[in-house]
């Protein structure tokens, strides 16, 4: 009777150490799923608010990057700028000397954060998109 035990106890410390060792940009059982696919695709918000101006609607537009982890990001009604954010997890990151963009996936909701301190521009933007 020890031996099942044992041998049960083996199989999910495998299992749970596969899990953890995914490479980068890839998760699941088998490490088979991209993790910047949760990202993947328009959304659209009706609370995405700034400290510059309000917005009655934003849409971004997330398609994948060049590398595995990277996510690319437009914002579609009044940007032309592109945005290239690493992925971890469910959250992606863009950062240079004055501009951060974070978003959180929540399911079929991203919770997303723009913020801009530049000297002329000081801007900060928060609202919950959804597909």
């Amino acid at each position: 009777m020890k031996i099942p035990t044992i041998l049960i106890a083996a199989l999910l410390i495998t299992l749970i150490s596969c899990q953890e060792n995914c490479p980068d940009g890839m998760s699941g059982d088998d490490c088979e799923i991209q993790t910047r696919d949760r990202f993947i695709g328009i959304w659209g918000s009706n609370d995405y608010n700034c400290t510059s101006n309000s917005r009655d609607s934003t849409i971004i537009e997330i398609t994948r990057g060049t590398e595995i982890d990277d996510i690319e990001l437009r914002f579609l009604i009044d940007s032309i700028n592109l945005f290239t954010a690493k992925v971890n997890e469910d959250e992606f990151i863009f950062e240079d000397e004055a501009l951060e963009i974070t978003g959180l996936s929540r399911g079929e909701i991203l919770i997303f954060t723009f913020n801009n301190t530049t000297p002329d521009n000081n801007t900060n933007c928060a609202g919950s998109f959804r597909k």
